[in-house]
């Protein structure tokens, strides 16, 4: 019975409590967890054995460069920062 857990890159962002969602926190139910002796299942269908991983390939994600750096006046920087805004249609002449 393979198994695959995801998250999304937001899962480690904090969100603000609610006294409401303490309050639940308490609740009286109980979470039911299961171990090897509560479910019917073959030793040889689970865990390494049961389900080998092969990888065909692997990489390391290329890191991008931290930006372009120019060693001009303020106005030159100024005109280089905003060509770029426009060609990157974030604004418009």
């Amino acid at each position: 019975m393979p198994l695959l857990i995801t998250t999304l890159k937001e899962m480690n962002i904090p969100r603000h409590m609610r006294v409401s969602g303490i309050y639940e926190c308490f609740d009286e139910s109980k979470i039911e967890t299961w171990n090897l002796n509560d479910i019917d299942v073959n030793l040889e269908e689970i865990g390494l054995k049961g389900s080998p991983t092969k990888v065909k390939k692997s990489f390391t994600k290329a890191v991008k460069p931290a930006g372009k750096l120019y060693e001009v006046d303020e106005k030159q920087g100024a005109s280089i920062i905003m060509d770029s805004l426009y060609e990157k249609f974030i604004i418009t002449k």
